[in-house]
């Protein structure tokens, strides 16, 4: 599919998404619920999300270890130019800035830590699987969630089978796939250096002594993000309970998985109102402000710290644009 069709695409799924969301708002209801928000609550939810940052910060750092010794602050600096990069780039290409991005102050290449950013998506989603499966047994759970829940499940059990296949058969795919005919000349030279880094990156935790510490940040992360959002709730005073904000966050995390146009506008919006108006009735004005707010401490602070180190480091855009990894 052409790039251009994919981009209107994605956008007219966030419009789409944001339509469903604020579909009859009335500012004169929408406003009193946002002048009511506990500053004091978004600003402690606002540095949570940051130090959840230096959480995956950390864990990629143990991620890494097999491949290179990595110091915590170009770890830090390119997570947030990542984020700062799907921030403004469609279909989470700040991925691929944030591998571009240490591999200009660090000795590993893109491809390889680009890797490494796939097997840590892997594990977020492991991660938010587990919470789902927590708050399953606590709440029943409609079936558009079950199912969303479910082709989640089976995409994260396949990414988990060829993680490990290739794992196993690194070796004997280098010596019998990459002998093909194909390969012996300057592009196929060039393509098995990238697949046998981007390879090397993805194996990485195989490699690694510090599992349980790679296992233990990533329910940190998790933890954070649902007190995050139980401060949210707090801030407008929504009335719902502990169980609601678990299965809200699993729901609004599984949207940002469809595509859309930066920053997941529309869809996370949709969701979190979809989420908080059926299923636990909250008036629509304050499903509306939870929406705008909960977005907002995941995207703008991490927007604006993420230009911070962007305008510091050597990276452009155009080069993840113009596919510059390897």
């Amino acid at each position: 599919m052409n790039k251009y069709l994919k981009l209107t695409l994605a956008i007219l799924i966030s419009f789409v998404g944001l339509y469903f969301a604020f579909k009859g708002v009335k500012i004169e209801d929408l406003l009193p619920a946002m002048k009511q928000v506990n500053i004091w609550y978004i600003t402690a939810a606002i540095l949570l999300m940051v130090f959840s940052v230096v959480l995956r910060s950390l864990r990629w750092q143990l991620i890494l270890e097999p491949l290179c010794s990595v110091k915590f602050q170009p770890l830090f600096g390119s997570t947030m130019i990542g984020y700062f990069g799907n921030s403004v780039l469609p279909f989470r290409l700040g991925e691929f800035l944030r591998a571009y991005s240490i591999s200009r102050v660090e000795p590993i290449g893109a491809s390889a830590a680009f890797g490494t950013i796939v097997l840590e998506r892997v594990l977020d989603m492991i991660g938010v699987l587990l919470v789902m499966a927590f708050f399953f047994i606590l709440y029943p759970f409609p079936a558009w969630l079950k199912i969303s829940g479910l082709i989640a499940g089976a995409g994260t059990g396949i990414l988990v089978l060829i993680l490990i296949g290739l794992a196993f058969a690194q070796s004997e795919i280098q010596k019998r796939v990459f002998n093909w005919k194909i390969f012996q000349n300057p592009v196929g030279n060039k393509l098995i250096r990238l697949i046998e880094n981007l390879v090397t990156g993805l194996v990485s935790l195989k490699s690694t002594k510090h599992g349980l510490a790679v296992s233990i940040y990533t329910i940190a992360m998790w933890i954070v993000y649902y007190i995050c959002t139980y401060l949210v709730v707090l801030s407008i005073d929504v009335p719902v309970n502990w169980i609601a904000v678990g299965v809200t966050l699993v729901a609004t995390t599984l949207a940002i998985t469809i595509p859309a146009a930066p920053g997941y506008i529309g869809t996370y919006h949709a969701t979190a109102v979809l989420v908080m108006v059926e299923l636990f009735k909250v008036e629509l004005a304050s499903a509306q402000a939870f929406a705008v707010l909960v977005h907002a401490i995941g995207f703008v602070p991490f927007a604006i710290i993420g230009f911070f180190y962007f305008l510091r480091s050597s990276v452009r855009l155009k080069d993840v644009q113009s596919g510059q990894i390897g």
